[in-house]
């Protein structure tokens, strides 16, 4: 076993759990700080099963942060059995000397294999590794199989960490992994199961972890298999002093009913089983869609699975291009978390455009009322831009042959003629029309557009209210060449302008602003600029392509 160098005294253990009484009582809504759009990113699995090594986490957030990082790309997330010593792409199932063996430390938490992840070693944990993806302005993600290590059960039975009770205390053999035979299920009936979530989590936050992928949780069949597992980690999440997306794994997840409801749990959560390059596998996320979108928000997401284009551990993506580009629009009009599956450094440019199109990407971070107004085989969806008539609209088919596809401008809720059509993909107008549009799509096609009534504008203002009376928004802004262009409309006084894109990073921050000020942006993407005066505080949403 691997040593921990940091233990937690007994005071901070005591503290800890007082903290996760208090948390238990609390609403358990609160988990939606976290990931008010759907996460975006990498993640191993696809590509290195469960072989991924520190050399190549690091090349994966290099070139997410020189290629992608701006797009909103943000996530790097190491999958599976980072903790075994197998070296055996297809095999990670112990034999009866729990061989391959895993690294774990005195108290039973797995730690990472030295071998695989060299500056782990001395105690170091996955901190380094975090460290190095922090520095490149990224987030750094883990997978778990939930439960505690067959083997140090069995073997060594250490202490659950600031307590008397033993891992084998813990434990239950009742309903364990059907697929991997590493962990046992943990007896959440017993108190030091909950302490023993609470060490992870405080470990993890040790580390730097962004966002855990929790296996094992929902197995893929209509049941809640471990509901009371589910809430565990979630307190254990809500009381480690660190904010983390919490995602779930396998699926597809159940639809919410009387019993239990994943969304007030999780921050996103399989609607699929493991989604692979294959059509049918694709055609079925149609279905589960439909059936969860009205479930979709902020901090709560149904999760389509990795992205499963590019390179991948069975070699190139079967999927075609219209295949291709039908998943990417599927996901962004219904909010899916997106995060690639691929051999992201060897991305070539028709991939890239997939991941670096900002006027697709907005779709999945800033729309709302995302729903499909026609389903079958031939659906339709559509979305709005936030306070604004434009509206987003998806047309695919799921059909073998050719197909044509009818647009109703007034399902949209667009009744004025005249109104322009955009081709999200092709980032081009098609023409202005009115009352509808019909499209003829090949097999598998899909076409994404923007649909923008006379006069409308991207740019929200979020006008002060005092009482029931609107104030007058007292600045204006609007696109200017490679800037934004900001001024003020009633007043020479100062201001201060920043400006984010739609993840939430600053791209500038004025002070001293006097009549106007102009802000260069590299690149389009929706914008949110706050302009703040001593009287007021405005926020406007800009988009540019």
């Amino acid at each position: 076993m691997n040593s921990y160098r940091h233990r937690r005294t007994e005071l901070q253990l005591i503290c800890g759990l007082i903290m996760a009484v208090l948390l238990f009582f609390r609403s358990p809504d609160t988990h939606a700080a976290v990931s008010q759009t759907p996460p975006m990113g990498w993640n191993s699995f696809d590509m290195y099963n469960g072989l991924v090594n520190e050399q190549q986490v690091k090349d994966v957030a290099d070139y997410m942060a020189e290629n992608l990082l701006e797009y909103g790309w943000e996530y790097v997330c190491v999958d599976y059995l980072w903790y075994s010593t197998s070296t055996d792409f297809w095999n990670y199932k112990q034999d009866a000397n729990f061989n391959p063996a895993l690294v774990y430390d005195e108290n039973g938490r797995v730690q990472p294999d030295p071998k695989k992840f060299p500056s782990s070693v001395d105690g170091k944990g996955l901190k380094p590794l975090a460290d190095y993806v922090h520095s490149r302005g990224l987030k750094f993600g883990l997978h778990l199989m939930r439960g505690v290590p067959r083997q140090a059960v069995a073997r060594e039975n250490p202490t659950v960490l600031g307590t008397t009770y033993k891992v084998s205390d813990i434990h239950t053999k009742t309903d364990p992994c059907g697929w991997l035979n590493v962990m046992w299920a943990l007896n959440m009936s017993h108190p030091g199961a909950q302490i023993y979530l609470h060490s992870l989590f405080e470990q993890y936050a040790e580390w730097g972890v962004d966002y855990v992928k929790i296996d094992d949780m929902v197995q893929p069949w209509a049941v809640y298999a471990h509901p009371e597992e589910i809430k565990g980690y979630r307190k254990a999440i809500d009381s480690c002093g660190r904010e983390m997306v919490f995602s779930t794994s396998p699926g597809p997840t159940p639809l919410p009913n009387a019993n239990f409801d994943i969304s007030k749990y999780a921050n996103q959560w399989r609607i699929v089983n493991d989604f692979w390059d294959k059509w049918e596998s694709l055609d079925e996320e149609f279905d589960r869609a439909e059936e969860w979108y009205k479930y979709a928000g902020p901090g709560h997401w149904p999760d389509g699975d990795m992205i499963p284009i590019g390179t991948l551990y069975s070699g190139k993506s079967k999927f075609t291009r219209d295949e291709q580009y039908t998943l990417m629009t599927l996901f962004a009009i219904m909010r899916s978390p997106l995060i690639w599956g691929g051999k992201l450094v060897d991305s070539n440019a028709d991939e890239l455009k997939l991941m670096q199109n900002s006027e697709v990407l907005a779709v999945n971070q800033n729309s709302t009322g995302n729903k499909p107004i026609v389903t079958g085989k031939t659906p339709v969806w559509m979305a709005e831009v936030p306070d604004s008539p434009i509206r987003y609209v998806a047309v695919f088919n799921r059909n073998e042959a050719p197909a044509d596809v009818t647009i109703n401008f007034s399902d949209l809720g667009v009744t004025a003629p005249d109104d322009t059509l955009r081709d999200l993909w092709e980032k081009k107008d098609i023409g202005v029309f009115s009352n509808s549009y019909k499209v003829t799509l090949a097999p598998h096609q899909s076409k994404l557009y923007r649909l923008t009534p006379p006069g409308a504008t991207m740019v929200r203002k979020a006008a002060a209210a005092r009482g029931n009376v609107a104030l007058k928004n007292r600045f204006t802004v609007r696109n200017a060449g490679g800037m934004l262009s900001v001024g003020s409309n009633e007043s020479k006084a100062g201001f201060a302008v920043s400006v984010f894109r739609a993840d939430g990073r600053l791209v500038a921050n004025l002070s001293g602003c006097i009549g106007s000020a102009s802000v260069p942006v590299d690149g389009a993407g929706v914008y949110l600029v706050v302009v703040k005066s001593e009287k007021k505080t405005e926020k406007h949403l800009v988009s540019r392509y």
